[in-house]
């Protein structure tokens, strides 16, 4: 589904699965988030733990990610980094399967759109990218 992605972020501090919301329009990535939102105890539980979830207020986009130190500039590193954040993407998706087929229906159906962003339903052909 277009703007809403699954994604792996490396860095040499931290590795990090995320779930990104990002329409081209604020206002339609803060109802989608909002909607999430309220399935969070479903979704952390799914997950099998809390989840650090971010509105971004400062942006257009909003974020629900889970983070684990690491440094992926530390080959030795390597073999652990990506088991551990496979296991979670693997996770976060499952967690979000179900709501995100229900957030996909509900954007063809029309109910986030917005004169500011113009999304046409049926729009999308794909779940996630």
């Amino acid at each position: 589904m277009r703007g809403l992605s699954l994604n792996f972020v490396a860095t040499q501090s931290f590795g990090r699965v995320e779930f990104y919301i990002d329409r081209q329009s604020k206002t339609i990535n803060e109802a989608i988030y909002d909607d999430i939102l309220l399935q969070r105890d479903l979704i952390e539980d799914n997950f099998g733990q809390a989840l650090e979830w971010q509105r971004l207020e400062a942006k257009r986009a909003c974020c629900i990610k889970y983070e684990i130190a690491g440094d992926v500039f530390d080959r030795e590193q390597w073999p652990q980094l990506i088991e551990s954040l496979s296991d979670y993407m693997s996770r976060l998706e499952r967690a979000l399967e179900k709501i995100l087929k229900r957030i996909n229906d509900k954007i063809k159906s029309g109910q986030f759109t917005s004169t500011e962003d113009n999304i046409k339903a049926g729009d999308d052909e794909s779940l996630v990218e």
